[in-house]
C-alpha cells in the first residue's frame, strides 16, 4: 500500500520564476504567487506575515532579508518562528531543475512535521540541499 503525497501550499515569492510555481503546480502541489495574493511591491514582513498566518511555505532568492525577518521575529516574541521557507540560494535560471531534484526530499520533511507545520526551512544551493530542523 502507497502512502500519498502531500500536497504542500506553497507561495512564490516575486523573485521566483513562474516556472518553480508551473512545476509545483504540475507536480499536484499548491502554489499562490505574490502578485495574486498581496500587492507586487509589499515588503517582506507582510511577505513574511501572510505566509505564516495562510500556513503556505514560502520559496524565495532573498535569502538574507528572510533570515533578518525571521530572527527579528524571534527576538521580538521570544519563540521560534513558525515561517516554513525554501531558500534558493541556486542561479534562478536553474531554480526548477534544483527544486524538481529536492521535491521528494521537501515532501518527506513536510510529512515529517505532522498536523502542526511550522518552522520547516530547506536550502537548495547550485550544489548542495541543507535540511534545517
Amino acid at each position: 500500500m502507497s502512502e500519498e503525497k502531500p500536497s504542500i501550499p506553497f507561495f512564490t515569492d516575486n523573485d521566483v520564476s513562474d516556472a518553480v510555481g508551473d512545476f509545483l503546480l504540475d507536480w499536484g502541489h499548491e502554489c499562490k504567487r505574490l502578485r495574486d495574493v498581496i500587492l507586487a511591491d509589499s515588503p517582506d514582513p507582510i511577505v513574511a506575515a501572510t505566509c505564516r498566518q495562510s500556513g503556505m511555505v514560502l520559496i524565495t532568492h532573498n535569502i538574507k532579508h528572510f533570515k533578518t525577518i525571521v530572527k527579528a521575529h524571534e527576538i521580538n516574541r521570544r519563540e521560534a518562528d513558525s515561517l516554513c521557507r525554501i531558500e534558493l540560494g541556486c542561479k534562478q535560471i536553474e531554480s526548477v531543475n534544483r527544486l524538481r531534484a529536492a521535491i521528494s526530499i521537501i515532501e518527506h520533511e513536510w510529512s515529517l512535521m505532522g498536523p502542526v507545520k511550522q518552522g520547516m526551512r530547506i536550502f537548495i544551493g547550485n550544489n548542495v540541499i541543507r535540511i534545517h530542523r
